[in-house]
């Protein structure tokens, strides 16, 4: 089933259930600007409900579909139950969906006849993997919260199998060529990278660079080196942020070398404006202005005002620095 068009919301609320798990429902509507803390519902299968209704309601149902067949282009819709159109109404939506997923979710089971035979490609073992494991966080969260469990032990367990299909995804990219499994990789490996910084800006410093992590993974076995580059740069800049000065200076050296060999010139003009206010923190001033000095070169040439004006506020603060060591 190609054409987005037939696809019901049933369909796509059935694949939001069984392929994206919290984190990723998260990182989905972030992409789309869509405020997930403000859906309506307290269970996960309520919350789906509600995104797929915002999405109709707005106007960008559609735009959830692609971005659903982008991040996993392996789904098969057919296998998905269809809803008529007399079905289609909201309240209609809300019952049968939740019927569905409250039953799915709760009573799956994996049986022999679904473990009897391997997937026979590298994209089908992913779907298989990735189906069951979701299906067992699904349920393990529903556990919690019906307990109210938050321990260590309990969120340890939680963070093994959020990382389960991440890292089978992995071993499958480093022994199969498969092209439907490097583009769901290289999905995979944007969303980790964009909700990463979406982490780090809320100030959960170590969420996102567990993220960045996951996404650098990926991509040092994919072949766009400025990606690689761009998740490197952001993790220097979430150690930068952390006051962990010295591991930033290493990875906005290590994203510079990459960039500078694909020549980047605005991933290196980057690192360079970065690099000086690293200096400078560590209380090489003299240094950082002539790194810095670099960065607004390059943006000059390139008539980028924002930053012409972000490196004249820095250089402002460091005169006025000078001085006072000079008093």
């Amino acid at each position: 089933m190609d054409d987005k068009k037939s696809i019901t919301p049933k369909q796509v609320a059935e694949a939001l259930n069984m392929y994206f798990n919290t984190a990723e429902l998260q990182s989905l509507a972030l992409n789309m600007d869509i405020p997930y803390d403000d859906l309506e519902g307290i269970s996960r299968s309520e919350t789906i409900i509600s995104l797929v209704k915002y999405t109709q309601r707005h106007g960008v149902y559609e735009q959830l579909i692609k971005a659903i067949q982008g991040t996993r282009p392996y789904i098969n819709w057919d296998k998905f139950s269809q809803q008529s159109v007399q079905e289609s109404k909201p309240a209609a939506l809300e019952k049968d969906v939740t019927n569905t997923l409250n039953v799915s979710s709760s009573t799956h089971h994996i049986t022999s006849d679904e473990v009897k035979l391997a997937p026979s490609s590298a994209s089908q073992q992913l779907e298989d993997f990735y189906f069951r494991v979701n299906r067992l966080q699904q349920q393990f969260q529903e556990i919690q919260d019906i307990t109210g469990l938050n321990d260590e032990e309990t969120q340890n367990l939680l963070n093994l199998l959020e990382d389960a299909p991440h890292e089978f995804l992995r071993d499958l990219l480093s022994r199969h060529d498969d092209p439907t499994l490097e583009q769901y990789a290289q999905n995979y490996a944007e969303m980790e990278h964009e909700l990463g910084i979406a982490l780090v800006g809320q100030g959960k410093w170590h969420a996102g660079l567990r993220r960045f992590d996951r996404s650098l993974t990926i991509r040092r076995l994919l072949d766009n080196l400025d990606e690689r580059a761009d998740t490197i740069y952001q993790i220097g800049r979430t150690y930068q942020l952390m006051g962990n000065l010295a591991e930033a200076q290493i990875r906005y050296r290590d994203a510079m070398r990459l960039y500078q060999h694909t020549g980047n010139k605005a991933g290196i003009a980057a690192c360079n404006l970065n690099l000086g206010t690293v200096a400078i923190q560590l209380g090489f001033i003299d240094e950082g202005i002539a790194q810095i000095q670099k960065a607004r070169l390059a943006y000059k040439q390139d008539d980028n005002d924002k930053k012409l004006q972000e490196i004249d506020e820095i250089m402002h603060f460091v005169h006025r620095v000078k001085e006072k060591e000079r008093v």
